[in-house]
């Protein structure tokens, strides 16, 4: 009887020494989890200053297409008036340059972006799908918590009967 009970004071040593591991695992993976989270608001922030910038760069291409209409309506007037107003046309013609390079430099930018875009949102799903796994190990060691105390209170039980 008394080996018995000292078997079973071990079993359960063991069993808390369990639990203290799988508490403790569980509060790294909570403070993991909210690490990730702070991840995931950082990036849904920069994605949507870049999304912003995005639409704000389309915007901007669109004022200057309209501009470049603009100067290619006034290049046509000036055209009729060719000799009193070449020097206004040349100014015209590299003002329209500028913009076309600057429509350009900007398609670039949102390409880039674009791509940053993309590969940013693919990160930020990663790390949703890490979150997922961890909360599913997460419940998965609650569970075995909850089978090791409900084993637990079957020894003690036992342990009172055997004491009784």
């Amino acid at each position: 009887l008394n080996t018995a009970n000292q078997v079973m004071l071990k079993d359960l040593a063991q069993i808390n020494d369990e639990i203290q591991k799988k508490t403790k695992t569980l509060n790294e993976q909570n403070v993991d989890l909210q690490n990730l989270d702070e991840k995931i608001g950082f990036y849904d922030r920069n994605i949507n200053v870049e999304r912003d910038e995005i639409n704000n760069a389309n915007k901007e291409i669109e004022r200057l297409r309209n501009e470049i209409i603009a100067y290619n309506a006034e290049i046509e007037d000036l055209n009729t008036e060719k000799y009193e107003n070449e020097v206004i046309l040349k100014d015209l013609f590299k003002a329209a340059r500028r913009t076309n390079d600057l429509i350009n430099s900007i398609k670039k930018n949102i390409d880039h972006m674009k791509k940053d875009y993309k590969k940013k949102e693919h990160q930020r799903n990663m790390i949703k799908d890490t979150i997922r796994e961890l909360q599913m190990t997460h419940e998965n060691i609650l569970k075995e918590i909850q089978e090791i105390k409900f084993q637990n209170s079957k020894g003690n039980i036992a342990k009172q009967n055997v004491d009784d």
